[in-house]
């Protein structure tokens, strides 16, 4: 392992121990009357949030980089948690990772992930990870921390952005046997060009990521958790509210509402009722020339012989500027109005 990956590990030790124990100066990442509902469904108890000191952000006009820490109790032992967290990656973290490799396995682990795209108009990005552990032989309390590295095994690959990940870490502390508490740390920049949302997407799922390391910690002592049916997958987007999205959430409840008094102050005679009325015709434009075979002559324009047909029998002209398939008149346009062939310049 390289020296510089090295320090980069051992400063992100630090900053694990350091804020995964802090009290002050954090935000919840939900506010009071969601919090309930939305921690709720990832499983956790807490999700909060700071601006991560001491690291410079790409730009003035980009967002604060944020240290975000997920926390809930898991009725299992603190082995079953740190062998989810370490072992079954693309599981819990299948909301972000398409794909993921581990280059490099034993106390340090170097991974490499392919992210998900997140919209058409952004590259996708990936993630070059290292990270170690250490179990406590006294309390059997556990901690992961981890960075971002570089590999000769994995060079910066073509059409992708490689993300940075300044720190991250788990730490689990026994309370028994069969319980533990368990904090999910990250730190995490998606460098380049990006839409602000998808930081507070990513927020959120920081609290979604803990909440299936819980899942599968439980599923592996054999206990599993039951959920109620959810017809259509609900994204994690949901759970950001925009300018625009509170918007239009506005105006649905507002025709919600109106619709709801209407039903309740109007009956069904004083209903108006529907007229379905069809579309008036639209008038044809007459053609410019007479149907074939009529006896109308018509000379023509470049060889002057004379006829009766729609183009000149002699050098195959046509008689007047019209459409060929079906004889209007269209002296300007690229499409003719009667059928909408496409014109040909004369």
């Amino acid at each position: 392992m390289a020296d510089e990956t090295t320090q980069q590990l051992t400063t992100a030790r630090a900053a694990v121990e350091e804020w995964s124990v802090a009290v002050d100066g954090w935000t919840e990442v939900f506010g009071p009357e969601e919090a309930a509902e939305k921690l709720g469904s990832f499983a956790v108890d807490t999700l909060v949030w700071r601006v991560a000191p001491g690291i410079v952000k790409q730009s003035e006009n980009a967002p604060d980089i944020a240290c975000v820490r997920a926390t809930c109790e898991v009725g299992a032992p603190a082995q079953a948690v740190f062998d989810a967290y370490w072992k079954q990656e693309a599981k819990w973290n299948r909301s972000t990772v398409s794909s993921l490799q581990v280059l490099e396995d034993g106390n340090t682990q170097i991974v490499y992930e392919q992210h998900k795209t997140l919209s058409a108009a952004t590259p996708r990005r990936d993630l070059l990870l290292a990270r170690q552990s250490e179990t406590d032989s006294q309390t059997g309390a556990i901690r992961v921390w981890g960075c971002s590295c570089t590999s000769p095994k994995m060079p910066k690959q073509k059409d992708f952005v490689r993300a940075v990940m300044y720190y991250t870490g788990l730490c689990v502390t026994p309370l028994s046997p069969t319980s533990c508490k368990a904090t999910l740390l990250s730190c995490f920049d998606f460098t380049g060009w990006i839409h602000v949302k998808f930081y507070e997407v990513e927020k959120a799922t920081v609290g979604q990521r803990l909440g299936r390391i819980k899942e599968l910690a439980l599923a592996s002592v054999g206990i599993t958790t039951s959920k109620a049916p959810t017809p259509t997958p609900k994204p994690i987007s949901q759970f950001i509210h925009t300018t625009s999205s509170d918007t239009y959430r506005a105006y649905l409840q507002a025709v919600k509402e109106a619709k709801d008094d209407d039903d309740d102050d109007t009956t069904e005679q004083d209903k108006p009722s529907v007229v379905y009325r069809a579309p008036a015709a639209q008038p044809q434009p007459e053609p410019l020339l007479p149907a074939a075979g009529s006896e109308t002559v018509l000379a023509c324009g470049k060889c002057k012989t004379p006829g009766t047909g729609r183009f000149c029998s002699t050098c195959g002209t046509r008689l007047a500027q019209c459409c060929a398939a079906c004889f209007f008149a269209e002296p300007t346009g690229r499409f003719c109005s009667g059928c909408g062939a496409r014109l040909t310049p004369q």
